[in-house]
């Protein structure tokens, strides 16, 4: 259980951020990483320590990908309107 309530607690901390940074990838992480955590806690209970952080990188790894097309996105538009 403890990969378990580890990630979900690092994934639900992540919700303010979507308000603090008006960010959807936030939002994708910290739903991806209960949604995640929650299928592969009880569908692999028995291999926690392995599932858990190897489907929770994944999630992190598209949330990366996710903000740094938002910052360029962002970036973009500033420099269209300066």
């Amino acid at each position: 259980w403890l990969p378990f309530v580890v990630a979900m607690l690092i994934g639900v901390h992540f919700i303010p951020y979507v308000w603090i940074y008006e960010s959807k990838s936030y939002g994708l992480l910290s739903v991806g990483t209960v949604f995640v955590t929650s299928v592969c806690g009880i569908l692999f209970a028995e291999k926690g320590f392995t599932v858990i952080p190897l489907s929770v990188t994944v999630v992190y790894l598209l949330t990366f990908i996710s903000l740094l097309i938002e910052n360029k996105k962002a970036d973009h538009y500033q420099q269209k309107s300066a």
